[in-house]
């Protein structure tokens, strides 16, 4: 009687020890990838398999990898940590410790709401997939589920405390992080804020940027936005960059907020190697952007309102992680917003030299920006003192380069030689 008693109980004992083993291995794995994540953010070297314009490279890149300066990935190597420390504790005593117990129910929530979060980032807001941060997540929903399996029922812990615990630390984190996102944004000192300009000259908008390097009518320019907006925001970008779609959607959508917020100038460059020797990229996502970029001057020579559509269509993919359009499927779409005989007539040789004139002038502005800050997008407003250099996801970055603009402006109008036209 009492040997057919005990014999459930050893099976239970049994099948618990089997889950805490598979627990503490799926541990160690995810403990290893986010540790060799932690060490290359600190090191600043690329992670193995990655390009830096996309995939990992580009997540990595982004501020949402870091909450005040402390890459995520270590975070997360913290966590499995103390999930190995909860594991070997019950291991070791064979029944409930309170203290493994606690690590273990409070790490749960937190890997799955991480592990959540966290990929809602990559593929809505970065647009791009790092591997080895779905790999972590994905031990992460496993371990947030083996765990309290483990435990629960098994422990004489009461769980409330400190799963309320790792819910809330978790939440509490990733505000934390959206709040202090802005101070991750980098940006460049802007050495020709004092020569920048933005007046009204014979009934037209002049603008004057880079230390008069670029200088346009932006009445004369592809634009959105209202032309009697009290600033100008310019933008250098590349079609096929996942980063600066992400800022021309959140232009986009300012705008459609407030109409009369800025006029927004885009400045297409391409950074693939064979047109560009200040930023490129060999990544294959870049190989037809000149021709994208070529394409959206066409378009904007015959029809600045079907620019507009052209301009937002090249920017809005049908999946969320993807390629760019392709200088194909562009084509088509250009010449059935403007025609095909209106649009050939601006992919003669001598259109084109004109579109690639202006495409290639954008491009040497990147000559202008440090070596070591030359990303795209940058974004600028004439009598700004610095350029934001690095993608943003939060609008209240631009409004902050806005008012820093429109007080530097207020500082040419009262020199004595006045804004540069």
């Amino acid at each position: 009687m009492d040997q057919h008693s005990t014999e459930p109980d050893a099976g239970q004992a049994s099948a618990s020890r089997g889950l805490i083993v598979l627990a503490g291995v799926l541990a160690v794995v995810a403990l290893g990838i986010s540790g060799y994540l932690s060490l290359q953010a600190f090191t600043g070297q690329a992670v193995a398999g990655c390009g830096a314009d996309e995939g990992c490279g580009a997540v990595l890149a982004s501020p949402w990898s870091k909450v005040l300066g402390v890459p995520v990935s270590l975070l997360g190597s913290a966590t499995y940590l103390a999930v190995l420390i909860g594991l070997g504790l019950r291991l070791r005593a064979s029944a409930s410790n309170k203290l493994g117990d606690f690590l273990l129910l409070a790490a749960a929530p937190a890997m799955l709401i991480a592990a959540v979060w966290y990929t809602y980032i990559q593929l809505v807001e970065i647009q791009e997939i790092c591997p080895y941060c779905m790999a972590d997540h994905s031990i992460g929903v496993v371990l947030g589920v083996l765990l309290p399996l483990i435990v629960l029922g098994k422990t004489a812990l009461k769980p409330v405390l400190p799963i309320a615990l790792g819910i809330v630390g978790c939440t509490a984190l990733i505000g934390l992080q959206h709040a202090t996102l802005s101070e991750d944004t980098m940006s460049t000192d802007n050495p020709f804020v004092d020569r920048d300009g933005d007046q009204v000259i014979d009934g037209k908008r002049h603008v004057s940027l880079f230390g008069g390097e670029l200088q346009f009518v932006v009445e004369e320019t592809p634009h959105i936005g209202d032309l009697g907006a009290e600033q100008v925001v310019a933008v250098i970008f590349d079609y096929a960059c996942p980063h600066c779609r992400a800022t021309h959607t959140l232009i986009e959508d300012a705008l459609k907020a407030d109409p009369d917020a800025f006029v927004f100038v885009p400045l297409p460059i391409s950074i693939s190697p064979d047109h560009n020797p200040h930023i490129n990229s060999d990544n294959e996502r870049f190989a037809e952007s000149y021709e994208l970029a070529t394409l959206a001057q066409a378009v904007a020579a015959v029809d600045l309102e079907k620019w507009k559509a052209f301009d937002h269509w090249l920017f809005s993919p049908e999946t969320a992680v993807d390629f760019p359009r392709s200088a194909e499927d562009a084509r088509i779409m250009a010449a059935e917003l403007v025609g095909k005989v209106a649009l050939n007539a601006q992919l003669t040789d001598a259109a084109v030299a004109t579109h690639a004139a202006t495409i290639d002038e954008n491009i040497e502005l990147m000559a202008l920006i440090p070596e070591d800050a030359r990303y795209i997008p940058v974004v600028t407003s004439p009598g700004a003192p610095r350029h934001l250099t690095e993608r943003f996801y939060e609008i209240d970055v631009l409004e902050k380069l806005l008012k820093e603009a429109a007080a530097g402006l207020e500082k040419i109008d009262t020199n004595k030689d006045g804004p540069v036209p």
